[in-house]
């Protein structure tokens, strides 16, 4: 925001607010985009969180692109009407993507932002038959089923199912998002934004 201005005009007392352009909203879910952008937009709420504010509404509507001299994208994170004062535990700098990183979170808002809007981890564990078993140990039914136990309410073979079923998932969530980043979404520039096709 460059300012508020007020003056005369023709129709009386007029005040006017500049701002600059910062590109345009996204148009689909952040996690559909481009490995890049979504790594971007991590990095913009992890400093916002290192600045010591939670945004508090980071959604797609808020999240704008253009295109920097190199013509490459890059974001700018808006709206910050909700934002509060935040001491962030959580003391996160970088994340490397697709890492695993632990279940338990210490910031709602960048367990949002990392896991759902982005998609940039994958969660460390599998929760089966009330047991959470850590995901070095999700290679086998056999060996999920040696960490958990067979519940006695179910039998052997339906327990054996459920494991390899939960590793199917587990392997799959992986594949799924590999598939994803292979074709990305394409951002879809504002036709009076002055960004080229």
């Amino acid at each position: 925001m460059y300012g508020c201005y007020a003056g005369d005009t023709d129709d009386g007392r007029t005040a006017i607010l500049v701002l600059q352009y910062c590109g345009t909203p996204l148009k689909y879910k952040l996690r559909g985009y481009a490995l890049e952008l979504r790594t971007q937009v991590v990095r913009a709420v992890l400093a916002v969180h290192k600045a010591g504010l939670a945004h508090n509404d980071v959604h797609e509507h808020n999240i704008l692109v253009s295109k920097d001299v190199q013509g490459e994208p890059q974001i700018v994170l808006i709206d910050f009407n909700l934002a509060t004062n935040h001491f962030c535990t959580q003391q996160v700098d970088d994340i490397a993507t697709y890492n695993c990183i632990p279940n338990s979170y210490t910031c709602t808002e960048l367990e949002v932002v990392f896991k759902e809007l982005a998609e940039l981890v994958l969660p460390d564990s599998v929760k089966i038959f009330d047991k959470i078993v850590p995901l070095e140990m999700v290679t086998s039914a056999s060996t999920v089923l040696e960490y958990t136990g067979i519940p006695e309410s179910v039998d052997k073979l339906t327990t054996f199912e459920i494991a390899e079923d939960m590793l199917d998932a587990s392997v799959g969530v992986h594949y799924r998002r590999l598939a994803q980043d292979a074709v990305p979404v394409l951002i879809e520039w504002d036709s009076d934004s002055g960004e080229d096709e």
